[in-house]
C-alpha cells in the first residue's frame, strides 16, 4: 500500500537551565545527569547571614536526597524536564543515566543500583519484573515507528519495502542495545522484508534511537527507523514518512521501582509523577501520545 507523504519533522527545543540545573556526571554505558533546582548548600561550618564568630565544624548541613533513574535515551528530553520538575516540587535530587533500555537492563542485571528503570518499550520493564530487578511498574505512553529521511526526501522512500532497494544507506538500532532496534526487527517482519536484504543496506547501527536522527541530518544515511516522537523533536534537516497502522506496531513507556531502592516512597512517588497529570502534561510538550495510535 503506497503510503502518505512525508511529514515534516517539527522540532523541539532541548531543555533550559531555568528548569534547573543539569550537571554532566560522566560517561559508562550511557550518560549520566543530575538534575536539581536546589542552590548549593552552605559549606560545613557556615555562619547563618550577618552573624559573626567562630564556626562550628560539626554541625553539618542536612544532605539532600537523591534518586538514581536509569532511562531510555529516547526519553530524554522529557526526562530531563520531568526531573527537573520533581526536584521542584520534592526538593529531591534525580540522578538520570541515559542509554538504550537493552544496555540499561544488561547493566541491572549485572547489579547495578538504583531507584526507577524507565523504558520506551514495556517489554524491558515487564522482563525485569520477571527477573525480580523490579517491584513494580507502570505503562504510560506511546511510541509507534516511522521512517525518517533527510529534508524533502531526496530518495522518495515511502514504504518500508524501500528499505530493501539497492543503494539505499540504511539506518537501524541494534537489537540488542535499543527499543527501537526490536521494534524494527519486527516492523520488517510484519511487512515481509527479509532483514538480511535490508542488512546489506545497513550502513549504520545505533546503540540509541538517538544516534540516526544525527546520521540522517548529517547526510550520512538515506533513511532510518526511528521512533515518531523522536522524530517531532529533530532540530531540522530530516523529514518523516508514517506508516500506516496496519503495517506497524506500537510500543508503551513503562516505569517501575527497582528492587534494590533504599528509598521506595520516593521512588514510587517518582513514578506516580511521571503517569500522572504533571508528566503527561511534560511528555505531550515533546511530541509523545497520550492515547493508543488508531
Amino acid at each position: 500500500t503506497p503510503m502518505s507523504a512525508p511529514l515534516r519533522a517539527n522540532g523541539t527545543a532541548p531543555l533550559k537551565a531555568a528548569a534547573g540545573i543539569c550537571l554532566v556526571l560522566g560517561c559508562l554505558g550511557g550518560c549520566r545527569r543530575q538534575v536539581s533546582t536546589q542552590s548549593r548548600p552552605p559549606s560545613a561550618g557556615a555562619l547563618p547571614q550577618g552573624q559573626t564568630g567562630k564556626a562550628e565544624p560539626d554541625k553539618q548541613p542536612p544532605a539532600q536526597v537523591s534518586l538514581h533513574l536509569y532511562c531510555a535515551s529516547a526519553l530524554q528530553e522529557a526526562a530531563d524536564r520531568v526531573a527537573a520538575a520533581f526536584t521542584k516540587e520534592t526538593g529531591a535530587r534525580v540522578i538520570c543515566d541515559y542509554a538504550g533500555a537493552g544496555v540499561l537492563l544488561a547493566q541491572l542485571r549485572k547489579g547495578v543500583e538504583g531507584d526507577v528503570f524507565m523504558a520506551d518499550d514495556a517489554h524491558y520493564l515487564s522482563v525485569a519484573a520477571k527477573e525480580g530487578l523490579v517491584s513494580s511498574h507502570s505503562e504510560a505512553f506511546w511510541l509507534t515507528p516511522v521512517l525518517l529521511v533527510r529534508t524533502g526526501n531526496p530518495k522518495n522512500v515511502r514504504t518500508v519495502k524501500d528499505l530493501a532497494r539497492a543503494g539505499l544507506r540504511v539506518g537501524l538500532g541494534s537489537l540488542k542495545a535499543c527499543a527501537i532496534g526490536r521494534a524494527a526487527d519486527e516492523l520488517l517482519k510484519a511487512n515481509g522484508v527479509r532483514r538480511a536484504a535490508v542488512k546489506q543496506n545497513t550502513v549504520f547501527t545505533a546503540m540509541a534511537v538517538n544516534e540516526l536522527v544525527g546520521q540522517v541530518r548529517e547526510g550520512k544515511l538515506d533513511a532510518a527507523i526511528v521512533w515518531d516522537a523522536t522524530a517531532r523533536q529533530s532540530p531540522g534537516g530530516t523529514d518523516f514518512v508514517p506508516i500506516p497502522s496496519g503495517q506497524t506496531g506500537s510500543a508503551r513507556v513503562s516505569v517501575g521501582v527497582l528492587k534494590s531502592t533504599r528509598n521506595r516512597e520516593l521512588a514510587q512517588r517518582f513514578v506516580h509523577f511521571v503517569t500522572g497529570e504533571g508528566g503527561r502534561a511534560l511528555f505531550r510538550t515533546h511530541q509523545f501520545k497520550l492515547d493508543p495510535p488508531n
